[in-house]
């Protein structure tokens, strides 16, 4: 009909103004002449720690024994979770990918609309706008609040004992259901939630070519790492048993391995679920602004403020 054809037409009219005006990779040019956008202030450095931000907040405190019940082991535990990371960096190269190729803000709401959009516009506005709304109303807001409620239960929740021989004998139990091997990759997943966070801020990167990428890169086998050795100090501390009957897992490893600064440990717990909130409600903000700018949300969440070069309705939404 003539709205598809409005949108195909407006659609390839911007992939020529793209293609004569090439990204720059300098912070202070526009995407388009005219037009208030955001300054590229992102380094490669603060695009890691942003990523890194958004995945690690409450999740490896609360996932631990969700793997763990599933696997019946601690072997095969510790195999999931490295196994999570991999699945992760392979998910985020694929996004870091389309990110250089259509290298707009909001991710897969910017892809579904100008790559399914521009060979068939009723279908990519479609999916678009279902995505748009079920991000900005439903999945990201329902993320930060578990985030933030996680790092509160902890917060009011108020040297190594060596158990070194539930590592010795990892994988003694462990299950042969598929079905539970395919639940405990599911807990474990979500605490890797937030590896294509950082092309949600495409527009506000230095150089999105090669620092979407090296970022990626950079910061999913830190994560990774960092998961699998925290994994570890557990299981060093506690039996499993333990680990799973516990209502904090972090609180009660400090009472075990730091019981001097037992108190500190939920403070610390409850910043790093802040900074997560806080990494999340930035790069909600740029999914919600993109969808405005397309047209799938009202168009003030779309404006930007000319001082401060942000989205201001769109993080006041969120």
């Amino acid at each position: 009909n003539s709205v598809t054809e409005l949108a195909a037409n407006s659609r390839q009219i911007d992939s020529v103004v793209n293609e004569q005006q090439p990204l720059t990779n300098s912070s202070e040019a526009p995407l388009h002449k005219n037009q208030t956008t955001l300054k590229r202030q992102l380094s490669l450095f603060s695009g890691t720690c942003f990523i890194i931000a958004n995945i690690v907040g409450s999740g490896i405190f609360i996932s631990p024994q969700g793997v763990l019940k599933y696997t019946e082991s601690v072997g095969l535990c510790l195999v999931i979770w490295t196994a999570c990371g991999i699945v992760s960096i392979f998910g985020a190269l694929c996004y870091a990918e389309i990110g250089t190729i259509i290298p707009l803000s909001g991710a897969e709401l910017a892809y579904m609309t100008e790559g399914i959009g521009s060979v068939h516009a009723r279908t990519g506005d479609v999916l678009a706008f279902l995505c748009s709304w079920a991000g900005t109303f439903i999945l990201k807001p329902s993320g930060t609040a578990v985030v933030i409620l996680a790092g509160t239960q902890y917060l009011l929740s108020g040297v190594i004992n060596g158990y070194t021989q539930h590592l010795q004998s990892g994988f003694t139990g462990i299950t042969k259901k598929p079905l539970a091997i395919a639940l405990a990759f599911y807990s474990g997943l979500w605490a890797y939630d937030g590896w294509k966070s950082l092309n949600s801020l495409t527009e506000e990167l230095k150089n999105p070519k090669r620092n979407l990428g090296l970022a990626i890169i950079l910061a999913l086998p830190t994560v990774t790492i960092l998961y699998v050795l925290t994994n570890i100090s557990y299981f060093t501390a506690m039996s499993p048993a333990v680990l799973l009957n516990s209502n904090a897992v972090a609180v009660t490893w400090a009472e075990m391995a730091l019981h001097p600064f037992v108190r500190a440990l939920p403070i610390l717990i409850a910043i790093s679920a802040l900074g997560n909130g806080n990494a999340g409600i930035l790069g909600s903000s740029r999914y919600c602004m993109v969808g405005a700018r397309y047209g799938y949300l009202p168009e003030i969440f779309a404006y930007i403020q000319r001082q401060r070069l942000t989205p201001l309705p769109s993080i006041a939404l969120q």
